[in-house]
């Protein structure tokens, strides 16, 4: 009896048991047949990296490397320094160049005050020499009236009219004092600014 089309169809195997049997009939070099595996499980993910992206490498950090951002953070602290030490070099310059127009005009003044000073000194030199002319004969002429010898009378006149003179030629000379023509107000202010630049410097 031939046996049906039916019945041969059944004993041929499908092509996916053909397959596992000849994956099955194959033996590693050990001689173990392979383990069977699913097709649906993946390899491991370090056996399968991801195709046209290189496999990452995790590199060790070691203890105090500076990390970027400390490096990048270093140039900006660099960059605030450098920015405040030129402030303040630039706010030192601008009270300096004040001071010194504050100097400027404060000697002016002094310098004025000092011209307002020759003019008592040229009084007191015209008075003087009044006293030596006027004084010698005008004086001396009513001392002699009034009994007084004439030697005795040019003495008098003279002494008084050199201590008139000498007392207005003091009193000029105090007006021409060192001291009065240093700009006080300016070397107080400038040792402030000193003061100042040195803290900010610091």
């Amino acid at each position: 009896m031939r046996p049906s089309a039916a019945a041969a169809r059944c004993r041929i195997p499908p092509p996916w048991a053909r397959r596992a049997g000849s994956r099955a009939g194959r033996t590693t070099r050990r001689g173990r047949p392979p383990s069977p595996r699913p097709r649906w499980a993946a390899p491991p993910p370090a056996a399968q990296p991801r195709p046209g992206r290189p496999a990452r490498s995790r590199m060790p950090v070691e203890e105090g490397a500076a990390m970027p951002s400390d490096m990048n953070r270093a140039p900006e602290r660099d960059r605030s320094v450098a920015d405040l030490f030129g402030n303040a070099i630039g706010q030192i310059s601008t009270l300096f160049r004040k001071e010194v127009q504050l100097a400027r005009a404060e000697l002016g003044e002094k310098l004025g005050d000092a011209a307002g000073a020759v003019t008592p000194l040229a009084a007191g030199g015209g008075l003087l020499l009044g006293a030596l002319i006027v004084l010698l004969f005008a004086l001396v002429s009513l001392l002699v009236s009034f009994g007084i010898a004439t030697g005795w009378a040019e003495l008098i006149v003279g002494l008084v009219a050199a201590i008139a003179g000498y007392a207005l030629i003091r009193g000029g000379l105090s007006q021409l004092k060192t001291s009065n023509l240093v700009p006080s107000r300016t070397t107080t202010q400038l040792s402030r600014d000193a003061q100042v630049a040195k803290e900010q410097i610091q």
